[in-house]
């Protein structure tokens, strides 16, 4: 028999390793095609970082499992801080423009 909706509602859920895995690729893949703003994917590496404690807190990790969700920390991580990075560059080039556009930037050297 299926259950309800309220049923399913009432189910407690729990993160698998494998899950936090594939989730932590798929957001390295999506941060990296410029698909997620980077302080969302901030704010989703702070959470993701809480899960994982639990997880290791909790005993569940087999080695295993360890170092394959540390290569997908990592990677999530690595391009995080690009995207970050990238979006700081990206606003640096504004503002050199606008300075320039106002005759403030001349030949890489700022004029008050």
């Amino acid at each position: 028999m299926r259950a309800t909706r309220k049923e399913r509602s009432a189910l407690p859920t729990a993160t698998t390793v494998e899950g936090l895995t594939a989730l932590l690729y798929h957001l390295a893949h999506a941060t990296s095609q410029g698909q997620l703003d980077p302080d969302l994917v901030r704010k989703l590496g702070k959470h993701l970082g809480t899960e994982i404690d639990d997880l290791k807190e909790n005993g569940i990790l087999h080695a295993v499992q360890l170092t394959g969700l540390a290569e997908a920390l990592a990677k999530f991580d690595e391009v995080a801080v690009f995207s970050e990075g990238s979006l700081l560059a990206k606003a640096a080039s504004r503002l050199r423009e606008d300075d320039s556009a106002q005759g403030k930037y001349d030949d890489g050297a700022y004029t008050a």
